[in-house]
């Protein structure tokens, strides 16, 4: 029991300034790990999100199908007729048939 406690009072002694000096030098600076930094995936989630927006995109559906209501409307008062142009041979004169 007292060796181990010889051993680890001397493994502090010899550890202990390393310690501080590591401590020292990672207060001076900031430790930049690439795998951690979440700020590109961050961002691209934002900028994902403002674009696919369900609201926006829910008001837009409804702009088109208006939109395509009231062509249909427009379409339905207007009056549709065919014209007939006719054809006329020209050996004997005669109208032979019509073309819309």
């Amino acid at each position: 029991m007292v060796l181990q406690a010889g051993l680890v009072l001397l493994s502090t002694l010899v550890y202990l300034p390393f310690v501080r000096l590591l401590d020292s030098h990672a207060k001076t600076r900031d430790l930049y790990i690439p795998s951690l930094d979440t700020t590109f995936t961050r961002r691209e989630e934002e900028a994902y999100i403002l674009t696919v927006d369900p609201v926006t995109e829910s008001l837009q559906k409804v702009r088109e199908i208006q939109g395509m209501q009231s062509q249909l409307e427009e379409f339905a008062t207007r009056e549709f007729y065919l014209e007939y142009q006719p054809q006329v041979s020209s050996y004997t004169g005669q109208v032979v048939g019509v073309e819309a």
